[in-house]
């Protein structure tokens, strides 16, 4: 069992090995950090309306969809009605 959580953690560490080697690390992340933000933004969004698209797709009706407005709640709420921008949770 402890081989099996090793093998992750050092795959990890392994692969960041040449980023760590530059002399300014985080200067070098950087890029790779915000893309990582960026793609989280879009994914939670992308990743409730394939909910609602199975659930259609099922045979189902859905009637609301809540999604936080940073995640797109408000702007998607123009496109589709059933999304509502009021929810202390992603959707």
């Amino acid at each position: 069992m402890k081989r099996l959580l090793y093998i992750p953690l050092h795959d990890v560490l392994a692969g960041m090995e040449p980023v760590m080697r530059i002399r300014n690390p985080i200067k070098a992340m950087a890029p790779m950090l915000i893309a990582m933000l960026v793609t989280w933004f879009l994914y939670v969004p992308v990743h409730e309306l394939l909910h609602v698209l199975g659930c259609v797709g099922t045979g189902g009706k859905v009637t609301e969809l809540s999604l936080r407005p940073w995640y797109g709640g408000t702007i998607l709420q123009h496109y589709f009605d059933f999304i509502v921008p009021d929810s202390n949770y992603a959707g």
